[in-house]
């Protein structure tokens, strides 16, 4: 009805009548409307989507199934629309990527959708429109697109860069490891280099001159008669003081003989060389296997059952060889330190122990503290050796 309610007042331009009818006027008509027969639009608009262009070329919509559009495709545009004959001004649209959002978009004055940035993939685009009256097209229309990869975009690639990105953080922690295992193998040659001049050191000046004064003092001593007090006393300080000067020797000789966590062949081979450079017998180490890192506890106690074997070796068993044996095995870890000296003694062989002496029995607690192995093979007169064996799962 066209025209405009009349503004004189007081006179209604609206009322209604007993029957129900709403009667209005106009400025250039009158006529009534019957609330209660209201005609409603029944039909739902049928929806269509018209055309897909990607990255600016169009793309014909296939019958059925999908669209798939070429690699790289990142800028997708849809076009549509809604089909209505009586009030086609007042029709509604809405429509929704899935894979892409969850939530519908509503246009206004528009027929187009706009993707941009879309990664390879399946999406389902829908789209449904509504009357002027609200009733929505439960249907709509849709349509599946799939857009492809290319190398850079697939799993492959995505795969070959994490195995690169992997090998790269592994070289540079190779790479850190090896650096760091230098320095400290260079920090241990230095540390046992400076404990080698200490020891020299003292050997060269403080033993020797103490040495000395012992020769000097016996020569002395041979003046006085024996048997006299004066020279009961003497010799007896004479005999305190070699007391003296060989465990300032063997103190000499533990600190030649640093460990290391990272050079367990090189700790024991300066202790060896030690010994031998202050007692009559050759020295030798030999190493079989690939050397591997040993547990710490593992390596400790190794260590110290080594030392003690070859000290003893070399204080008692008057002999002029000494090897010492590294075994890297597989299934298990071997220390081996034989001598050709004169063997152990029967009692001390039966008792397990030299009389006062413990050395014997460390090294058996030490080998059982780890799950080790002990083995004393000695005969009189053929030499002694000592064998401590170390199942692989508990030495590595």
């Amino acid at each position: 009805m066209r025209g405009h309610a009349p503004q004189l007042r007081p006179v209604p331009s609206l009322r209604r009548d007993r029957d129900g009818l709403l009667w209005y006027a106009t400025t250039g008509s009158v006529g009534s409307i019957d609330p209660a027969r209201i005609p409603r639009n029944r039909l739902a608009p049928p929806v269509e989507i018209v055309g897909v262009s990607a990255e600016g070329l169009r793309h014909a919509i296939p019958a059925g199934g999908s669209l798939a559009l070429p690699q790289g495709t990142r800028n997708v545009q849809f076009d549509f629309t809604a089909l209505s004959l009586s009030i086609p001004e007042r029709v509604r649209l809405r429509y929704r990527l899935t894979g892409f959002e969850r939530q519908w978009q509503e246009p206004v004055g528009r027929r187009q959708a706009y993707y941009t940035n879309l990664a390879p993939g399946r999406y389902r685009f829908e789209v449904t429109a509504a009357n002027e009256d609200g009733l929505w097209n439960s249907g709509g229309a849709a349509l599946e697109i799939v857009i492809l990869p290319t190398f850079v975009q697939s799993v492959w690639f995505k795969l070959l860069l994490a195995a690169l990105t992997l090998l790269l953080l592994y070289g540079v922690y190779a790479a850190r490891i090896r650096y760091l295992t230098a320095l400290m193998q260079q920090r241990l040659h230095e540390r046992l280099a400076e404990r080698a001049r200490i020891a020299r050191a003292l050997h060269d000046t403080l033993l020797q001159s103490i040495q000395a004064l012992l020769m000097s003092f016996d020569a002395h001593s041979r003046h006085l008669k024996e048997g006299t007090q004066e020279r009961i006393r003497l010799d007896q300080t004479l005999n305190l003081a070699e007391q003296l000067l060989v465990e300032g020797r063997d103190e000499i000789m533990v600190l030649r003989g640093s460990v290391s966590a990272q050079a367990l062949e090189l700790a024991l081979a300066q202790f060896g060389k030690g010994l031998a450079e202050h007692r009559p017998h050759a020295f030798e180490l030999k190493v079989s296997g690939t050397p591997r890192r040993l547990r710490p506890d593992v390596q400790d106690e190794i260590y110290a059952i080594a030392r003690e074997a070859l000290f003893n070796a070399s204080r008692y068993a008057d002999a002029t060889r000494i090897e010492l044996e590294l075994g890297y095995g597989a299934a298990a870890f071997l220390v081996r330190v034989r001598d050709n000296g004169r063997g152990l003694d029967e009692t001390v062989a039966a008792a397990g122990h030299r009389p006062g002496h413990w050395g014997l029995v460390g090294m058996r607690e030490r080998a059982g503290g780890i799950g080790a192995v002990l083995a004393i093979d000695s005969a009189p007169g053929t030499g002694t050796a000592i064998t401590v064996t170390v199942p692989g799962k508990m030495a590595y």
